[in-house]
């Protein structure tokens, strides 16, 4: 028998000399992909050098991210949006139960392919157990916009910290905006720690409270 050929993306680090935390990020991604495996993360086939440059051959998602479609279409009907969030929390529910942490659920790192699947991408700061240090104790990593409270405040990252980024994407994708935005970064800090910002059934009318 024949296999089928399989198409692939290959992610490729250029650009001459690579920062030391630019390559320890791309071997920590490699790292935990390859212990992976659910339809809706995007698989690595390979961890190789290219030329000289380190290279993850990975699946190839077409389609679009959530943060594109949300741009050109505006939020997404209700059942669509419980369908891509269901997939997602069933990955990040995978992952967790794997001891990996994504640290970075947002729209930019989320494509639906062309059949419609979900796809969860960029792994490359997450965190899994006998992963080394990425930052120094104090430093926040991730997007300011969808940091849960007590990385805010204490700079590390739980799987709970994940569950409240999928909380900011679920409302991203039916209000087609992030619940906390705007201002200075201290103030949009502040915003998050009070936990304040408007239900989802003010912005949208047809939305019932219970979402």
């Amino acid at each position: 028998a024949v296999d089928a050929a399989v198409e692939a993306a290959a992610k490729i680090m250029r650009g001459g000399v690579v920062a030391p935390r630019s390559l320890e990020r791309f071997q920590n991604e490699a790292r935990i992909l390859q212990a992976l495996s659910h339809p809706a993360i995007s698989a690595m086939y390979e961890f190789l050098e290219v030329d000289g440059a380190p290279c993850l051959v990975m699946e190839y998602v077409d389609g679009e991210t959530l943060e594109q479609l949300l741009r050109v279409g505006g939020p997404f009907p209700l059942a669509e949006a419980v369908r891509i969030f269901a997939a997602l929390a069933d990955a990040v529910g995978y992952i967790h139960q794997r001891g990996v942490v994504h640290r970075d659920l947002k729209t930019n790192n989320v494509k639906i392919d062309s059949r419609g699947a979900v796809k969860l991408l960029d792994f490359g700061i997450a965190t899994a157990e006998g992963t080394p240090r990425l930052t120094s104790t104090g430093n926040v990593v991730g997007t300011l916009m969808s940091l849960a409270p007590e990385q805010l405040r204490t700079g590390r990252a739980e799987p709970r910290s994940d569950i409240w980024a999928l909380g900011i994407l679920f409302y991203e994708l039916l209000t087609g905006r992030p619940p906390f935005e705007g201002g200075a970064p201290g103030l949009l800090g502040e915003k998050i720690l009070r936990g304040t910002y408007t239900p989802p059934s003010e912005v949208r009318d047809d939305l019932p409270r219970s979402v």
